[in-house]
């Protein structure tokens, strides 16, 4: 998740907004996303608990929708993602990798 959060940053959220859903940059950021919402669904109930801020359900669902109904996703929400989400995010798995580091 932390590699695919740090390669997001790499984006432009605006240039996302405008970019065609067939452009390479799209195809980068949906697939970051898409394994960022799969790896999310490893972690344990008790891990995102402690960290009740994320909308963990919301970053399962992104992938679905990213999976599944590829033709209805908004761009003004995966540029609000790139502004918005990815700190906390970033935070809380830095947090998470931390902890198993220290045993």
């Amino acid at each position: 998740m932390l590699n695919r959060i740090e390669r997001l940053r790499r984006f432009d959220p605006d240039a996302v907004l405008v970019a065609s859903p067939l452009s390479d940059e799209r195809a980068i950021v949906e697939r970051c996303l898409e394994v960022i919402s799969e790896a999310s669904r490893s972690l344990s109930d008790v891990s995102k608990a402690r960290y009740p801020d994320i909308d963990w359900r919301g970053i399962a669902d992104i992938g679905n929708v990213l999976r599944h109904a590829y033709d209805r996703v908004a761009p003004r929400v995966i540029a609000d993602i790139l502004r918005n989400d990815l700190d906390v995010l970033q935070h809380a798995v830095t947090e998470m990798l931390a902890e198993l580091d220290r045993g």
